[in-house]
């Protein structure tokens, strides 16, 4: 490679520098040496430019001195990043950010579904947790529920009386109860409670009378009292 130098006192004349062949077309800043003129000062300062370029490439890579301001920067990002206390606010969008994959074992913490509504796939496992509990909601229909049929039932006799008499201790297993005022003459009167009167009363059964409870409606102590002693009460408790 041969560098010209332009005569200014004859533009058209090029004087040769200096000739030397370089290998992968790179130029080194010591390849040149001093020239005259401006071209000497020219050179001079590139030669500078190129042995400072040459001093930051060391590997394949450049060293870059950062500023202050950019060296906090880098600094306060690499603290965030070391406490765990990066955080950002992702944009509005539709793609999905990704989804759970069978994992057992792994607790992914509270699920909040409150808002939203999950769909279920297949049967549940057999267990024995509670899942819920139905509350109060008009005019839904859950459709059909079936409860067990009492599987015990005890039955007694209970005299006429004109006092206050108990027809059924309080029973926290009752289901039903179901009561028969045999007497032919005396109107007997029940009350689900104690000291049932004439004036104080739930059921009034007349001569023949039959009353029957509804289906666990109540397990305190029931009483009755009749206007005439005469007969008996016929009465069923099932549990």
């Amino acid at each position: 490679m041969t560098l010209y130098y332009q005569d200014p006192q004859d533009p058209s004349n090029f004087i040769p520098i200096k000739s030397r062949t370089l290998s992968g077309e790179h130029i080194i800043a010591r390849d040149i040496d001093a020239l005259p003129g401006t071209v000497e000062g020219d050179i001079g300062a590139s030669k500078g430019f190129l042995a400072t370029l040459a001093a930051a490439v060391s590997a394949n890579r450049m060293a870059v001195d950062l500023t202050a301001a950019v060296t906090g920067y880098l600094a306060t990002l690499a603290g965030a990043v070391l406490a765990g206390s990066m955080k950002t606010v992702l944009q509005a969008g539709t793609a999905a950010i990704g989804k759970l994959a069978a994992n057992a074992g792994i607790n992914i913490g509270t699920v909040d579904v409150a808002s939203g509504s999950v769909a279920l796939t297949g049967a549940l496992p057999a267990g024995a947790n509670a899942i819920g509990k139905l509350a109060a909601n008009a005019g839904v229909n859950i459709g059909e529920v079936s409860t067990a049929a009492p599987s015990a039932a005890s039955t007694a006799n209970v005299n006429a009386s004109a006092t206050v008499v108990t027809i059924l201790a309080a029973n926290a297993a009752r289901v039903g109860a179901m009561i028969y005022n045999s007497s032919t003459t005396g109107t007997l009167y029940v009350k689900l409670g104690s000291a049932a009167s004439l004036t104080s009363w739930s059921v009034q059964l007349d001569p023949g009378g039959y009353w029957e409870m509804p289906r666990r409606y109540y397990t305190g102590i029931i009483t009755g009292i009749w206007t005439v002693a005469s007969g008996d009460a016929k009465v069923t408790e099932t549990a």
